[in-house]
């Protein structure tokens, strides 16, 4: 998988934010964000956000996807990303030694996505 298919992947879904003409982050599904240590980050979702058949969009669909993304069963080509983006426990995952679970992504409420990553950084969002 390369760049074209990356781009095909951006064009059918949105992320939580995304990035305008100039290259500045703007929200996506997430209506806001926010981080007091650059550690935990926390996300609003939007509360009209819906798959194509009209089902809502829940912080829970984010938990499920990125679990799946660093899942050795799953063999994805991009579970590299949520090692080098920090998440919690994603490398231990990808390595077998920890559970899909145990990933530091949480499910607060319906609207609401807590991402705990491994150490600050600040430009997580980025």
């Amino acid at each position: 998988m390369g760049l074209p298919e990356i781009q095909v992947i951006r064009d059918l879904f949105e992320g939580l934010v995304n990035q305008n003409e100039k290259g500045e982050i703007v929200p996506g599904v997430a209506t806001q964000w926010k981080s007091n240590d650059n550690r935990i980050w926390t996300f609003t979702l939007r509360d009209n956000a819906k798959w194509a058949d009209g089902t809502p969009v829940t912080a829970q669909d984010f938990v499920y996807s990125w679990q799946r993304l660093v899942d050795p069963k799953t063999l994805s080509p991009f579970a590299w990303f949520a090692a080098l983006a920090g998440i919690n426990n994603a490398q231990a995952i990808i390595d077998g030694k920890a559970t899909p679970d145990q990933l530091g992504v949480t499910a607060v409420d319906a609207h609401t996505l807590k991402i705990q990553l491994d150490k600050p950084l600040p430009w997580f969002v980025i």
